[in-house]
């Protein structure tokens, strides 16, 4: 095979590898568009939900310990 061969089937292969690339970034990009756009939840299924702290000192943590007091001492540990 001559080198001018090697080099047209070389250069054939990049444009193709690019094209390739290009259409599935342009799937990629139209399928997460595609999976963010704002579903319509009916009102019967929406749930209101806390903003993260517990709102009484007597519910559990996310660690699962009751919340302390803001100031209050540390319980002792007893053993």
């Amino acid at each position: 095979m001559p080198v001018a061969d090697l080099d047209s089937y070389s250069l054939l292969l990049v444009y193709s590898a690019m094209a390739v690339y290009t259409l599935a970034f342009i799937a990629y990009a139209i399928d997460v568009a595609r999976r963010s756009a704002t579903k319509i939840v009916p009102a019967e299924a929406r749930m209101p939900v806390g903003a993260g702290a517990p709102t009484s000192a007597a519910e559990p943590t996310v660690a699962g310990t009751p919340a302390r007091q803001p100031g209050a001492a540390p319980a002792s540990v007893s053993r």
